[in-house]
């Protein structure tokens, strides 16, 4: 009986190890393909990973040169890490999210870059246990936003020339 138990336990055992080894690819091949960028790190602010969006915005080529590392032992050489740092360290201080804070990107000859980031404490037992971060590129959102207010503005100039042109008519 002790056998036949041990024998269950162990079937049950590899069914449960099946099932979380498909839960983690589908769950690494869901972050993988989304356009936002995510990472998360552990409680002393190292990479325990990154979807392939962070990787492709910091220029890094693969998971294996951030996992371990600290912010500043990065070969990046862009604005953003600082600023995630800055917000990283205010989550594992306080406790607390950030959520929605503006962050600007330039990167080497390129265009300026708008990224919307969230930064999300990891909790453990009610421990800080590290964070998650979330990012958006909101450049073109902000650049159509701003080709709106213009248009709005000379959709009025219009207006204001339709009315005066109307008065001196009259």
């Amino acid at each position: 009986q002790a056998e036949e138990r041990a024998r269950q336990t162990l079937r049950r055992a590899e069914s449960l190890a099946v099932a979380l080894r498909y839960e983690k690819t589908l769950l690494t091949r869901v972050l993988g393909t989304i356009p936002h960028v995510v990472w998360w790190k552990n409680a002393d602010l190292r990479y325990v990973g990154a979807n392939t969006a962070f990787l492709t915005l910091r220029g890094v080529r693969s998971q294996a040169e951030i996992v371990g590392r600290l912010e500043g032992q990065l070969d990046t050489a862009d604005e953003l890490g600082p600023q995630i740092a800055a917000l990283e360290n205010q989550v594992v201080a306080a406790g607390e999210p950030v959520v929605d804070a503006t962050v600007t990107l330039v990167p080497p000859g390129g265009e300026v870059r708008t990224i919307l980031v969230s930064v999300l404490p990891n909790t453990e037992g009610g421990e800080v246990a590290g964070v998650i971060g979330i990012g958006a590129d909101i450049s073109q959102v902000t650049e159509l936003e701003r080709q709106l207010a213009q248009a709005s503005r000379l959709e009025s100039i219009g207006q204001l020339a339709a009315g005066i042109a109307h008065e001196i008519n009259t």
